[in-house]
Parts: structure tokens; C-alpha cells; sequence
């Protein structure tokens, strides 16, 4: 449940953090947290720094990594690109995550993972980038600390960079095994880097308690992952969509060595899975063949129940999507575009607006955060702003 400005305003102006923060998870918000430096991170630290007025952040992700920031009003909605940047080493730009000023695509073609600079949203700046052959298909990444984690397609593989300097990124390890064959994407919590391979038809988690030394402690393979190709995780719970299985899959991951399928949903509206976003009791999932965004009910991860969908010309191919308030964020890469759907009643999602460029064109990767909606386009080989 995202959470409305009714009453709140009154705590935030008056009361101490730990007050805010009561106050917003009794009203249904989850993992409140707080941001004193704006740069995009929650540090513990930064409570010494709570002084009333101050604006806290709200994070689905339910971990130190991507808070959202909290809005009083209700989200914009953004139709207008604001700047686009393309270069040689964006070649078949895959994915995008924000950290900070920065944004860092990985790019499938170029073999790589390029920085940029995104503090002026209207003039983003590529700072630099990094190639090896563990990136041969660099498809998608994870951001948190002072690493970012790219899952390779061709190289079967999950690599480890130290960004700790932007303008400088460095290889720090690499891991390649049969549960990564065609490792699709990566989401990191605590210890453990969780990524979809989609020639594995796996879930496979990696130990990367030392980034030195990343080691796969645990992999779940079944016909419902069949082409598994993205996965969100939650608390105790890793969902995974798979393309050839059209399915959604719930796993218990809280044994990391032991991965354990517990429930799954496979639907016509789920037709070549592509993407998925968990938040509060729904997943959302975007289908590439099926043109659709779907809500599907996870209150119970035994048994998940499709309540809602949406299909349109402008989601063919749909391939990703981003939940931020009332709105989920999808793009669709063969009508190049990125559309905007309500879905404040979940069992009827609809669409209230969409963007379609040349920037845009193969529209793929997706990140929501502030008053931006970032975009990696495979086709335009760019990262496309809009806000």
C-alpha cells in the first residue's frame, strides 16, 4: 500500500523519525527508511541526522538498495523526454539502475557496463565504462554499496565491479557456472546475488558475502521456470517469470542452499513473461507476446491469483515494469515505447498515457526514482530520460 499524505504531513513537520516512521508503517508502508543525503541510499547512521520536516524514504525492495522517495501527493505522471544519451559503448543498452547521480546500463553488444552521469537529467553524461569478456552479453545489473553485480548472457556468468570511483569501474570477480547458462538477471539482498537464467531454466543464488570470491551456494531448476528471465525478491520469497513457460513462480528462498518452488501461475495473459515488480500483496508482471501488464494477488505465495490485466498496442513487446505509487511504468520494445497505467484498483489497471521516440526504439530496461523514469533502449543503443 502506498501511502496517502492524509495525517503525516502534521508527524513530519513536528515529531522525531522513529515517531514518522511508526506512523507510515501503521498506515501500511513497509521498510521505511530514511535518506539524509539524498543520494538514493538509507545509511543508519543518517538517523543521527532526523530533524522534523525532513522527507523520508519509502523502499519496496525491502533492503538497503532503491528506495523510492516518498511522495505527499500523488505520483506525475511523465510523458515529456527530458535528455537522451547514446555512444558506441551502449550498444544494445539492456538495463538501467540508479544510484546517486548515476546511472549504470549494461549494454549486450558492447559487451558492457557504462556509468553515467545523470545529475542534469537533461544532459546525461557517459563517465566511463568497462568491457571484459565476463561481460560478453552484459544483460542486466544490480547496484548497492560500492559494487555493481552484471548478469552475462553469453558469458554465462555473474560479475562483480567495484564502482566505488565512477569514472574509474573495476573488475573485482567473476562466476560462471551451468546454473548461470544464459544468466538473464540479478537482484541482490544481504549476502546473496539471486539471478535468472533462462538457458537454465533456473533460479540460481551466489554467495557474495566476499566480492573477491563470489560461490553458488543453491539453484532451483523446474518446467515452470522453463526460460527464466527475471526475478524480484521479497522477504522470503524470490519470483521469477519465464518466458517459454508463461508463468510466474514463487520460491522459498529462506534457506539459501535449498531454493524450493512453492507456488506458480501460468495464464494466456502471461504469454511470454518478460518482466516483473512485487509490491505490497502483487506482483506485476509484463508479457512480451501476450502485450499485456498483469496483477496477480501473492498474498498467499502458496497460490498466486491473477486479478487484473491490461493489453494495448502500445505494450507489444512488452518487456519490463516499474511500480511506483498508483502507476506501474512498463516499456515495450517493438512499439517502442514506455506507457503509464493506474493501477490504484488492481482488478482493473488502466492506461493513462504513453511516450513513443526514437530514443525509445527497443525499449527494454526500466528505473523509476524522484520525478524521472529512466529508460535503456536496445535499438537506439541510449538511455532516455522522461519526466
Amino acid at each position: 500500500m502506498w501511502i496517502s499524505a492524509t495525517g503525516i504531513r502534521k508527524y513530519i513537520q513536528s515529531v522525531a523519525w522513529d515517531v514518522v516512521k511508526a506512523k507510515l508503517e501503521s498506515e501500511g508502508a513497509f521498510n521505511v527508511k530514511y535518506d539524509l543525503d539524498k543520494d538514493g541510499y538509507f545509511d543508519p547512521k543518517q538517523l543521527n541526522g532526523w530533524k522534523p520536516g525532513y522527507t523520508p524514504y519509502v523502499t519496496p525492495f525491502e533492503d538497503d538498495a532503491v528506495p523510492v522517495e516518498f511522495d505527499w501527493a500523488s505520483a506525475k505522471i511523465m510523458t515529456v523526454q527530458k535528455g537522451t544519451v547514446s555512444t558506441a559503448s551502449l550498444d544494445d543498452a539492456r538495463d538501467v539502475f540508479i544510484r546517486g547521480n548515476y546511472a549504470y546500463v549494461t549494454a549486450g553488444v558492447a559487451d558492457s557496463l557504462v556509468i553515467i552521469d545523470i545529475s542534469d537529467p537533461t544532459s546525461p553524461t557517459q563517465v566511463s565504462t568497462i568491457s571484459t569478456a565476463s561481460l560478453d552479453g552484459a544483460y542486466s545489473s544490480f547496484v548497492r554499496g560500492d559494487y555493481a553485480y552484471v548478469a552475462a548472457y553469453y558469458a554465462d556468468s555473474l560479475t562483480i565491479i567495484d564502482i566505488s570511483n565512477p569514472t574509474s569501474p573495476t573488475q573485482v570477480s567473476t562466476i560462471s557456472t551451468a546454473g548461470l547458462d544464459n544468466a538473464c538477471d540479478v537482484f541482490v539482498r544481504g549476502d546473496y546475488a539471486y539471478v535468472a537464467a533462462y538457458v537454465a531454466d533456473s533460479l540460481t543464488i551466489v554467495d557474495i558475502s566476499d566480492p573477491t570470491s563470489p560461490t553458488q551456494v543453491g539453484a532451483v531448476s523446474t518446467a515452470d521456470l522453463d526460460a527464466a528471465c527475471d526475478v524480484f525478491v521479497r522477504g522470503d520469497y524470490a519470483y521469477v517469470v519465464a518466458y517459454f513457460a508463461d508463468s510466474l513462480t514463487v520460491v522459498d528462498i529462506s534457506d539459501p542452499t535449498s531454493p524450493t518452488q512453492i507456488g506458480t501461475i501460468s495464464t494466456t495473459d502471461l504469454n511470454g513473461a518478460l518482466g516483473v515488480f512485487v509490491r505490497g500483496n502483487y506482483a506485476y508482471v509484463a508479457s512480451y507476446l501476450a502485450k499485456s501488464l498483469t496483477i496477480i494477488d501473492i498474498s498467499d505465495p502458496t497460490s498466486p491469483t491473477q486479478i487484473g490485466t491490461i493489453s494495448a498496442a502500445n505494450l507489444d513487446g512488452a518487456r519490463d515494469v516499474f511500480v511506483r505509487g498508483d502507476y506501474a511504468y512498463v516499456t515495450a520494445d517493438i512499439a517502442d515505447s514506455l506507457t503509464i497505467i493506474d493501477v490504484s484498483n488492481p482488478t482493473s489497471p488502466t492506461q493513462v498515457s504513453t511516450i513513443s521516440t526514437v530514443n525509445l526504439d527497443g525499449a527494454i530496461g526500466i528505473f523509476v526514482r524522484g520525478d524521472y523514469v529512466y529508460v535503456a533502449a536496445r535499438d537506439a543503443d541510449s538511455l532516455t530520460i522522461v519526466g
